[in-house]
């Protein structure tokens, strides 16, 4: 019997420490997967003029998500390496710019308004998850349509303007949403 306990002693040590470098190792697991900077619309103030390799934000998990709806296959995680610079010089081939893996304005503009008569819905990965001011774009384009038939009198003009944002927090107020002016996730679904 004394050969038993010493056995289910270092079983149960075994145990122990097994479970506790599982739970280290599950811990760590969630944390690496909330670095993904949340994105940010390349045309924002909070994004530098030109995006390049190196740059680790929220603006490259946008130029990520945008390049991967135009048929990329890029890992979304935020950060700009080699992969990311080929998928741009790839999409700048394509659209006929200077094919110098660096993301300036022709390039930002080239990824949003590709046709901004045409309207995209606001629910796809192609708009951002907050339609920012003075977008211009086919989210905006869908937006103004869809005020429209909730009884605004927009002209569909693709801008994300002063008219566009008083006719967001009238519709907002119909619905019983916060009239914020914003368009969020809730108005959308709303929309």
């Amino acid at each position: 019997m004394p050969a038993y306990g010493k056995l289910r002693r270092a079983c149960r040590g075994l145990a122990l420490a097994a479970a506790t470098g599982l739970l280290a190792l599950s811990t760590a697991m969630p944390a690496a997967a909330a670095t993904i900077p949340a994105r940010t619309n390349l045309l924002s103030s909070d994004c530098p003029s030109t995006v390049k390799q190196g740059q680790l934000s929220g603006c490259v998990t946008e130029l990520q998500t945008l390049l991967n709806f135009g048929g990329a296959s890029l890992t979304v995680d935020g950060d700009f390496g080699p992969a990311t610079t080929a998928a741009v010089q790839s999409y700048q081939t394509s659209k006929g710019l200077t094919a110098d893996g660096l993301v300036g304005p022709a390039t930002k503009s080239a990824l949003y308004y590709e046709d901004p008569t045409v309207a995209i819905d606001l629910r796809t990965l192609r708009c951002p998850v907050d339609l920012q001011p003075n977008e211009n774009d086919g989210c905006v384009t869908e937006l103004q349509k869809k005020l429209n038939a909730h009884g605004a009198s927009l002209t569909v003009d693709h801008v994300l303007g002063t008219g566009t944002t008083n006719a967001v927090r009238t519709y907002q107020s119909s619905v019983g949403l916060a009239a914020t002016g914003v368009v969020d996730p809730a108005t959308k679904a709303k929309l």
